[in-house]
């Protein structure tokens, strides 16, 4: 259970909001390898909802989960999957603060992109949040040296209030990942090739993948 006041602005509204959200969550690890694990997958998966009775500001139910696998292809190749899937079930996105409304985009979903930059917007292209997220990606390392791999990847993903009028996002590229004691020290550079004119990106991340 937990308590949620929100005071925000985002696009064209500015509001405050109120909510009591109980919610019941799963999450299950597991490696082989140490910070540095051959293999490994992870699960998510979060469900919360809140209703007037108890309070709230709004009434709405809203199920997010990732699941993340890793699999060594031979010594020194690799594959990693993610796939990311959330649902908001909300009389209107905009009850709800931007907190609790899906964006994609980012190291952790669709690289290429920046940080939370895909979702609905409104008629001045602002960005409002919408119901519904999905993002997956493909990457392939290959080990180098003793300390050293090189990595090709592709994502996909949106954030939309249909998925009949869905704006998919690709993002492919390259980069280099360091392994340290505390993790691999990862640098991409994408490309989001799903765009007219192709943005890229630099992307920088660090620590353990699980």
């Amino acid at each position: 259970m937990r308590l949620d006041y929100d005071s925000y602005t985002q696009a064209d509204q500015s509001a405050t909001s109120f909510l009591v959200i109980p919610g019941v969550s799963f999450h299950r690890t597991r490696k082989r390898g140490g910070t540095d694990p051959y293999w490994g997958d992870s699960q998510w998966l979060t469900l919360e909802a809140s209703d007037k009775l108890l309070g709230s500001d709004a009434r709405f139910v809203r199920l997010w989960g990732r699941s993340l696998w890793l699999r060594s292809l031979t010594p020194k190749s690799r594959l990693l999957m993610r796939v990311e899937q959330g649902a908001l079930w909300v009389n209107s996105i905009t009850d709800l603060p931007p907190s609790l409304r899906f964006f994609t985009g980012g190291d952790q979903t669709v690289r290429g992109f920046a940080y939370q930059s895909v979702a609905p917007r409104n008629d001045a292209g602002e960005l409002v949040g919408g119901r519904y997220t999905t993002a997956a990606s493909v990457e392939y390392d290959y080990q180098i040296a003793s300390r050293w791999r090189l990595a090709a990847f592709v994502d996909s993903g949106t954030a939309t209030n249909s998925y009949r009028h869905a704006d998919w996002k690709v993002g492919t590229g390259f980069g280099v990942r360091w392994l340290t004691p505390i993790g691999p020290v990862r640098l991409d550079l994408a490309f989001g090739v799903s765009e007219t004119h192709v943005p890229w990106r630099l992307h920088f991340t660090m620590g353990p993948m699980f």
